[in-house]
């Protein structure tokens, strides 16, 4: 990288600038929850303090013909918030949150942690529908979608998006919401990084009660049909009850395994004690974690969970059913039964059930996203650590989904932060495609950001490193 060129990046800008061979330059450039891209090296990384910063790096990438690419937390399976060669934009620095009381809105730094949402907001007894992994950076988790416990009142983390601040690929720092540059707001929310970097949201905040019956129940993964089948039934048909399932087989846990369950119980909470509980009173509880405690307390409990697991190469599939039916249950216990045998995989990967729906909440989603709703997701995380496995383990995990095919896997629909490698259309809707590189091509004309639900498609050609 020529000293002169970097010493006209570094004048006026606030943030960090690091180059190979710098201190921080290995921690940084390997800060990335799968561990099949921790060895990638940026030509250069900017951790920047605000749009300004931004801006101007991104107008030096354009003049040096380098790619960018934006990571906010780095925990999607992907790798798309890493790259060899070009620019990392690190948001690390930018965890500002504000919160509104006159509006009931929250300011959030596109650098922040879900944890940190869930933290500043809890004194206020607010809550943004957002993820349970604390450790997972709200921007790529936001502007693809966002799924959590919330999301039956509330909808989706993108639905409560009220307004971004956006650099977009030309260095312009441009406001985006319902009435300002109203094409892009409507592109950013499903394709994300692909038509800008995001420095801050403004999101829709909710009220949450004092307290909520929940938290993390783990427990021998026996009986796993029966125990599928009553989880399905009773998320389908309460509305004010949500959970999600991880299931995995440590090497010093039970020959079956475990399952950890993350369950809240809004409405009645005179009731919710036998409700909930009524779910896990047939198998042996490994530890028992519900209580009445703050939502905000609730949704980070597995937070500690993730950081505990071991470090691991991974590969990521979704696969996504309109409805939950013993013959399914059945096929997911053979899965865990299958993985959990495996040396290879067994002790590093996770499998996770959920289910998406918005039953209190009428959710106008004018946004290219292609999540139909409602529907079961079983998510297959599967992990090993032998690099020679990269290969094999792809295809593993294709071949395990393909059994689910005539099951009522449902392709077609896809949660981008789920399954990146699938067709943009599946993730976007194919009719949104021609709308969104035209957008594309008006704000990033360059193709600077080159990687995300859109990277396998044409733009011309490429001619930055």
């Amino acid at each position: 990288m020529d000293p002169e060129k970097v010493a006209l990046l570094k004048d006026g800008f606030r943030g960090e600038i690091i180059l190979p061979g710098e201190p921080k330059y290995s921690e940084v450039a390997a800060g990335m929850f799968n561990q099949m891209f921790i060895d990638r090296k940026p030509a250069i990384m900017c951790r920047p303090l605000g749009a300004a910063d931004i801006s101007k790096a991104v107008k030096w990438a354009a003049e040096n013909q380098l790619k960018v690419v934006p990571r906010s937390g780095g925990h999607g399976g992907s790798g798309l918030a890493s790259c060899d060669g070009g620019m990392l934009i690190d948001l690390a620095l930018m965890k500002g949150i504000t919160y509104d009381p006159s509006t009931g809105n929250a300011t959030v730094q596109s650098g922040c942690r879900l944890s940190d949402i869930d933290y500043e907001l809890l004194p206020y007894n607010r809550a943004v529908p957002i993820g349970t992994v604390g450790i997972t950076g709200i921007g790529g988790l936001a502007l693809h979608g966002g799924y959590g416990l919330l999301t039956k009142s509330y909808g989706l983390t993108v639905d409560n998006i009220l307004q971004v601040e956006i650099v977009t690929g030309t260095g312009e720092i441009l406001i985006a919401n319902e009435k300002q540059n109203t094409d892009l707001f409507w592109a950013v929310r499903g394709a994300g990084s692909n038509v800008g970097i995001v420095t801050n949201f403004v999101f829709k905040t909710h009220q949450m009660p004092p307290t909520v019956y929940g938290g993390l129940v783990v427990q021998p993964a026996l009986n796993l049909v029966d125990f599928q089948n009553k989880w399905a039934a009773k998320i389908y048909n309460d509305p004010n009850y949500n959970s999600f399932n991880y299931h995995l087989a440590p090497p010093d846990g039970p020959e079956c395994g475990l399952v950890a369950r993350l369950a809240c119980q809004f409405g009645d909470q005179e009731k919710a004690e036998k409700e909930v509980e009524d779910l896990i009173s047939h198998a042996p509880k490994a530890m028992f974690g519900y209580k009445h405690q703050p939502f905000n307390l609730i949704n980070q409990t597995t937070t500690g969970f993730f950081m505990k697991a071991p470090a691991t190469r991974q590969y990521w599939k979704a696969m996504n059913f309109p409805a939950w039916t013993p013959e399914l249950s059945v096929a997911f216990n053979d899965l865990f039964a299958e993985i959990r045998a495996s040396p290879k995989y067994g002790p590093y990967s996770l499998l996770v059930t959920e289910y998406w729906n918005s039953t209190k909440v009428a959710v106008k989603r004018d946004m290219p996203m292609n999540i139909l709703q409602p529907m079961f997701v079983i998510v297959i995380l599967l992990g090993w650590q032998d690099p020679t496995l990269d290969t094999e383990a792809k295809q593993y995990s294709e071949k395990l989904v393909s059994r689910f095919d005539a099951l009522g896997n449902i392709r077609e629909q896809t949660y981008f932060n789920y399954s990146p490698e699938d067709n943009a259309e599946y993730s976007l809707g194919k009719k949104n495609l021609d709308r969104l590189l035209a957008i594309k091509q008006k704000y990033d004309p360059k193709n600077l950001l080159c990687q995300g639900s859109l990277k396998k498609r044409k733009f011309g050609p490429q001619q930055h490193a």
